[in-house]
Parts: structure tokens; C-alpha cells; sequence
């Protein structure tokens, strides 16, 4: 069974790469030795082309992983919304309070929001 939603994603994500690729050639990609602006940029192409040709080629064998049930159509918000904001307000107080503080707490709420430890580990 084709996996539909792999194919498209994989052909939108090989048009971009070769996006990338081109791009970072009329940057100048230089050699291993003495690597220009585009240098990386290239490789990072050629990686996105060639694992999108790996899910390509699993989605059209229907070796994807498919589910009984049809996904949600965006799936959870909360979760990501809560560490944008908690990104966000870290970034806003790190000059303020120092490193310390607000590094110990944005470990404590991603830690948390992730699902990795509970508050009882945490505190």
C-alpha cells in the first residue's frame, strides 16, 4: 500500500533541496580543503535530496509506517505553543536575571512538557 503522504512530502522536500544546492553553488562551494559559502550548504542539499529519496522510495514500496486510525489533521499545539513562549520569555530575561536562573528553569520546563520527567523529579 502506497503511502500518498510520504510521496508528496518527499518530492516537495527533493525540489527543495535542489534548491538549496543550486543556490549554494552560485554562492561558491570551493573545495574539502578550502570550503567557500556554499560549501555546507551543498552538503546539507545532497543530504535532504538523498533521504528524500529514501522516503520516496518507502512510501511508494508502502514500507511507511500507516496507522489504523487517520491522523488528527494538525495534531497537538499546546505542548510546542508552551515552549515557543517559554523559548521566548527566556530569551527576554536572560540579560535581565543572569544565566543561571533562567537556564535551570527553561531546563525544568522543557524537561517537563516533553514528558521526560515529572515535577516531583524535577523539584
Amino acid at each position: 500500500m502506497q503511502n500518498r503522504r510520504d510521496i508528496i512530502g518527499s518530492i516537495l522536500l527533493i525540489f527543495l533541496g535542489i534548491g538549496v544546492v543550486i543556490e549554494s553553488i552560485r554562492l561558491r562551494i570551493g573545495t574539502l580543503l578550502m570550503p567557500q559559502a556554499g560549501f555546507f550548504p551543498f552538503l546539507g542539499g545532497l543530504v535532504l535530496i538523498g533521504l528524500s529519496i529514501v522516503l520516496l522510495l518507502r512510501g511508494w514500496l508502502g514500507r511507511g509506517k500507516s496507522s489504523q486510525q487517520p491522523p488528527e489533521a494538525f495534531g497537538e499545539f499546546r505542548r510546542p505553543v508552551i515552549l515557543v513562549v517559554s523559548m521566548s520569555v527566556y530569551v527576554a530575561v536572560l540579560e535581565t536575571l543572569g544565566y543561571v536562573l533562567p537556564t535551570i528553569a527553561i531546563a525544568a520546563i522543557t524537561l517537563r512538557v516533553l514528558k521526560l520527567k515529572s515535577w516531583k523529579v524535577i523539584s
